[in-house]
């Protein structure tokens, strides 16, 4: 879906930071580097450019780079090699060669022998020209000193060298040396630092950035570095203490550095004895870190006796920007801007807490006053919801009562994403409407969810899929869209495929049906809206079906479809229904994403006269923020029971539902397992009251039929029909 790239950014900000070695050019007054010897007359065009064969990615994109601006300023062509030389045989001391780096020819080692200190030396040795430092940052300041004081200045090929220039001495951060960690890596106290070894159990992210930074010391340097969360002492200060600090940590500078960078954008800065990585969210940060791992990288050193250190030029502050989301939007005034979190297909969410309802209309009209066009507003419960789009940008921004605060969302409209449907669609009747609950693989071990809602123009809307096991519910389903199909053309049209959340159990059904079936059928839209890599890293057995390669298969296989992510107060419109977007896990923020089925995406379906209520695999995090936020407005005829009756929705959310109507997607066995009430802990005590307690007059599980509803439906009628289908 997204790609995060940060070392090209990294290599920029690295050309112009790494100057702390004290040189400005020849001949300034301000440079403290000392040229020897006598100025020598070279015909740069004769050169080729020699790297080490295996150089860090820093190193190699300078060459590079340096190559390109040589052969556009002189209009030559030079060459470009690593130093790798046929075994047996030894490097040609007569060529002309750029040497940049610890190459293999000897020239290298004799001239990095001759810099005490942090320094880069530029030495001419016979026909080769050596730039080399104490290290790769040091030798990357080398090239960009050759670059500005010897091909800059040159009006031809012939440039002019002194036999040697030695840079003064770089301003060094000493991370490691004498075989002792002078820095603890500090992340903030209270994120999850256990892990587990089922169902992807892991450290929250920034824990498991701090873990990186010191696995990539050891691996460099075998040294181990100290680790440790921010909790202090009360009255004890870490003032004094060496310390990286890891994105959101309690100490002074976090803030300070913080304070200073845009929503999008990554920093490290150093500040006295901290080195603060940080960035406004857990994206931003694993950026930051990104750039100072391969800063690591570059800056090994080995002193007298062998041993291996870091040390790198005190370059102050680094910064960066994940140019994917969208920030130049107008300011939202009130409130304050807590936080915010990647919302994943290249979207960001703004968090604005402590704001009010006449502030957040105030922001709708500085919206539409800086050329914005509203493209959907709803009201509901005291919540207001308004998309906005202009200058290709979707702005959706929201005000929940309950909580006092506003969220806003911006994303690009020439993305992968499409806006949801929000007007009345044209069509023709020719069928009433229908919800059909199709049976899985329960012998075999599969499950799930599968729902058809057939519409009045005889087009389908389908609900999730199920799992694999088995391997014939995508044959069950196609097979049952061809018995529900009443178009006389006899074509199968899926208005719309909609994915609660990304869990195998309710996503392989359609990745099967479409890479099988996708020249027989027509999709016009998958609707999902599902947490980023970096949100769901730490919950419980995430999944990632929409970035891994299995989405983009379904859509190519089908011939392709839109992508429609939709927000939180949307209503979309599906021929003659309305699908009403109630939560998505957009609004889990500030609260960590720790059990995935947590980001399902809850809607509400009004259909011929009735509402049925989708729960997915909602659970008890994300339950009670629906209840506050929508109290009464909940009320619905119909409901699927969540995460197939397993630890699921509360029981004030089903309360306020207040269904008279249940699918419940599960086996007959586990069904009776799940209410029979000789064990109501836990979540057996939700399903009793669901079955039993709540009012609701009639339920039909997933088995061992295919249960079909025609709508409207009389609750309690028991007027469902078996539908039996081949799976062959």
């Amino acid at each position: 879906m997204r790609k995060i790239t940060s070392f090209f950014l990294f290599l920029i900000v690295l050309a112009s930071i790494f100057s702390s070695c004290d040189r400005t050019g020849p001949g300034n007054d301000t440079d403290t580097g000392t040229s020897e010897g006598e100025i020598i007359e070279i015909d740069i065009s004769k050169y080729t450019l020699i790297r080490p064969e295996f150089p860090s990615e820093t190193l190699l994109a300078a060459v590079v780079q340096m190559k390109k601006d040589i052969d556009s300023k002189f209009g030559v062509s030079i060459g470009i090699n690593d130093d790798w030389v046929k075994r047996g045989t030894e490097p040609d001391d007569a060529a002309y060669e750029i040497l940049v780096g610890m190459t293999n020819r000897r020239q290298s080692s004799e001239v990095l022998s001759q810099i005490e200190g942090a320094a880069f030396k530029i030495a001419v040795v016979g026909n080769k020209i050596v730039i080399i430092g104490t290290n790769d940052a040091a030798t990357v300041d080398g090239v960009k000193y050759f670059m500005e004081n010897y091909i800059t200045r040159s009006e031809s090929v012939v440039i002019f060298l002194p036999e040697s220039y030695t840079s003064g001495q770089c301003d060094m951060i000493s991370l490691v040396s004498g075989r002792e960690c002078k820095y603890t890596v500090i992340y903030r106290e209270g994120l999850d630092n256990t892990s587990g070894t089922s169902n992807n159990d892991r450290y929250d992210y920034e824990v498991q950035l701090a873990l990186d930074i010191r696995e990539r010391i050891k691996k460099l340097t075998s040294v181990d570095a100290r680790i440790n969360t921010d909790w202090l002492k009360a009255g004890e200060s870490a003032a004094d203490k060496y310390e990286i600090l890891i994105g959101d940590t309690n100490r002074p500078e976090t803030a300070q550095a913080k304070a200073v960078i845009g929503v999008a954008d990554w920093c490290i800065k150093i500040i006295g004895n901290k080195i603060v990585i940080c960035g406004w969210n857990e994206t931003t940060t694993g950026l930051a870190v990104n750039a100072f791992l391969t800063l690591l990288d570059e800056s090994v050193t080995k002193d007298s006796e062998g041993n291996k250190g870091i040390s790198f030029i005190n370059f102050g502050e680094m910064t960066g920007t994940y140019s994917e989301w969208i920030t130049d939007i107008p300011e939202y005034e009130g409130g304050q801007l807590s936080g915010c979190v990647d919302a994943n297909f290249g979207e960001l969410e703004y968090y604005i807490t402590g704001t009010t309802a006449a502030e957040f209309k105030a922001y709708r009209t500085k919206l539409e006053a800086a050329g914005y066009q509203l493209y959907f507003e709803n009201e509901a419960a005291g919540n207001l919801f308004a998309t906005y789009t202009g200058s290709g940008t979707m702005i959706h921004t929201y005000y929940v009562a309950y909580q006092n605060t506003a969220r806003i969302i911006t994303g690009r409209l020439d993305g992968e994403i499409s806006l949801p449907v929000v007007k009345d669609e044209n069509y023709t009747k020719i069928t009433e409407s229908s919800i059909t609950q199709m049976t899985l693989d329960y012998a075999s071990g599969n499950f799930g969810m599968c729902y058809v809602i057939t519409l009045e123009d005889g087009s389908f809307i389908i609900f999730d899929g199920g799992g694999s096991t088995g391997n014939i519910d995508h044959i069950r389903l196609y097979n049952l869209l061809k018995k529900l199909n009443k178009r006389p053309d006899g074509k199968i049209v899926i208005a719309a495929w909609i994915l609660t959340h990304e869990h195998w159990d309710h996503y392989m059904v359609f990745y099967n049906f479409c890479t099988t079936y996708g020249q027989q059928v027509t999709v016009e839209q998958f609707i999902a809206n599902t947490p980023s890599k970096v949100v769901s890293y730490n919950s419980y057995n995430p999944a990632t079906y929409m970035e891994d390669g299995h989405y983009k298969a379904a859509a190519i296989a089908v011939g392709g479809f839109k992508l429609v992510k939709p927000h939180t107060g949307q209503v979309i419109k599906i021929r003659n229904a309305e699908v009403e977007v109630l939560f998505t896990q957009e609004d889990l923020y500030p609260k960590k994403l720790y059990f995935f089925n947590d980001s399902t995406m809850i809607t509400r379906m009004k259909i011929a006269g009735q509402t049925i209520m989708w729960l997915g695999d909602t659970c008890d995090v994300a339950s009670p923020i629906v209840c506050n936020m929508y109290g009464s407005y909940l009320k619905s005829d119909m409901v699927q029971v969540a995460h197939h009756g397993y630890n699921g929705a509360t029981r004030e959310f089903y309360e306020l539902i207040a269904p008279k109507f249940a699918f419940w997607p599960t086996s007959e066995a586990e069904f009776t397992n799940q209410t029979k009430g000789t064990n109501k802990s836990g979540y057996y005590g939700v399903d009793y009251f669901v079955a039993h307690e709540l009012g609701v007059l009639e339920i039909y599980c997933a088995s061992p039929d295919n249960i079909s509803i025609t709508l409207p439906y009389e609750p309690g009628s028991r007027k469902a029909v078996k539908i039996d289908v081949p799976v062959s």
